[in-house]
């Protein structure tokens, strides 16, 4: 194993000629991505993924993806629509992969039983010339199975590093790992990442909604959706007394919720929102208007003010909402 380090922002020309030329003879490698870092060999490398497989200790019947350096390449490997297709001008270059039907015959270990690939166009200059020089990569990320994604060559694990041909280090990465849509069922449904409930104190509806999907994420042994809520007042407070009240009937306990603001940065690191009336809708695209495209309105009433009962009322209208909009788009 070999150490290389490189400059993430003009990657010297070099050492990506180098790096691209090993993978071309059949070698693995580490290297940073907008996201994490990760672990990969050209696609077309069976036993260059066989190696990955090893070392991360991860099962077969998780496919790796493929890092995609334009779009036509990817739309040479899969089945694609109009949909797709502005779908994938909308996400890439960016932290987004596409799970799409392969129309080309891909390895076992790049697709599912129903032929579903995951692809991506990373959004990194050096990881784009490493792309373009080398070819499409089937990477994963650099950690074994299980484990946390690593943002650093620091901290990957000494038997990956030692296991590979060579490390591209460019320092530390966002270490946010990409969303991941699966585009092949109607309508699109998030598969990892995170989903945020907006309503106007973020002490009553959205987190009774985001105890409720919590819950069920619980029961499903789901661990790759995360949730989140918040508002657009009260950011210092918690949720009220009758929420508490009828969320701990559902053995959810709202006693530890502190109240958050819906801001910009907080809006942008969510892959789907769902809020209670378009009022909230209207006021999150006047602040980020490319998150119009992921915001859905569940129509809830404000309980604030009301007796227990309404808000009973309220909790079984959201239990409705959520098996009606939210797990048609998660689950």
């Amino acid at each position: 194993m070999r150490i290389l380090k490189i400059n993430p922002i003009n990657p010297e020309e070099e050492k990506i000629e180098e790096a691209a030329n090993l993978l071309k003879k059949g070698a693995v490698l580490i290297f940073p991505t907008d996201t994490v870092y990760g672990i990969g060999t050209s696609f077309k490398n069976e036993p260059g993924m066989e190696r990955i497989f090893a070392l991360k200790k991860r099962p077969k019947t998780k496919p790796i993806a493929i890092l995609v350096d334009d779009k036509k390449r990817a739309l040479e490997m899969v089945e694609s629509s109009k949909e797709i297709e502005k779908e994938m001008e909308r996400v890439w270059p960016g932290a987004v992969t596409l799970l799409l039907k392969a129309k080309v015959s891909l390895s076992p270990l790049l697709k599912n039983s129903s032929s579903k690939v995951g692809l991506r166009i990373p959004d990194h200059p050096l990881t784009l010339k490493l792309l373009k020089a080398s070819g499409s990569l089937a990477a994963t990320s650099a950690n074994l199975s299980g484990q946390p994604a690593n943002c650093q060559v620091e901290t990957i694990e000494k038997e990956i590093l030692e296991g590979v041909d060579l490390v591209i280090d460019a320092g530390e990465s966002s270490g946010k790992e990409s969303a991941v849509w699966d585009f092949t069922s109607e309508p699109a449904k998030l598969v990892r990442g995170g989903v945020l409930f907006v309503c106007t104190g973020n002490s009553c509806r959205s987190p009774m909604a985001a105890g409720l999907l919590r819950k069920i994420l619980r029961d499903k042994e789901n661990k790759n959706i995360g949730v989140d809520s918040a508002g657009f007042l009260f950011p210092q407070g918690g949720a009220t007394k009758e929420a508490i009240e009828v969320m701990k009937r559902e053995e959810i306990d709202l006693l530890s919720h502190k109240s958050k603001l819906a801001k910009p940065f907080l809006i942008k690191n969510f892959d789907l929102i769902f809020v209670m009336k378009e009022i909230h809708r209207e006021r999150i695209t006047q602040m980020v208007p490319e998150s119009a495209k992921k915001i859905f309105v569940l129509d809830i009433p404000d309980p604030i003010g009301k007796p227990v009962s309404f808000y009973e009322e309220t909790l079984s209208k959201i239990k409705d909402k959520i098996e009606e909009i939210v797990l048609r788009r998660i689950l």
